[in-house]
């Protein structure tokens, strides 16, 4: 019901992208590389997709909720693996700290708090 809503409203939109140039120090060398960056258009403006989220759910006060759903059911169909709570704790020095290679506790955690 809500996601209806919200594509009346024109605030569901698919990102775009556009090549952009880096330079990061590699081994005390300048290294250039390109990069595919996502990013939506709201008023004319590019918007980071953090951006980009930020702006819609000051637009409406329940849109956080139905974004954070659908990025669940996006990234991982909803559920996440053992191999990727894995991959998630290595990641995140704290989380190793805290729950180790406990995939029970890591996904509660990501379904939780995660993102």
């Amino acid at each position: 019901m809500k996601s209806g809503l919200i594509e009346k409203r024109g605030w569901r939109q698919s990102p775009k992208y556009e090549t952009v140039e880096k330079t990061k120090l590699v081994n005390g060398v300048n290294v250039t590389y390109q990069i595919e960056e996502e990013y939506f258009m709201v008023n004319g403006e590019k918007k980071t997709g953090k951006e980009y989220f930020e702006w819609i759910s000051n637009q409406d006060p329940h849109r956080w909720q139905v974004y954070w759903q659908h990025i669940q059911d996006y990234r991982f169909g909803g559920k996440m693996t053992t191999e990727m709570a894995k991959c998630y704790s290595n990641r995140y020095p704290d989380l190793k700290a805290a729950f180790g290679m406990n995939t029970d506790a890591l996904k509660n955690h990501w379904k939780n708090h995660g993102m």
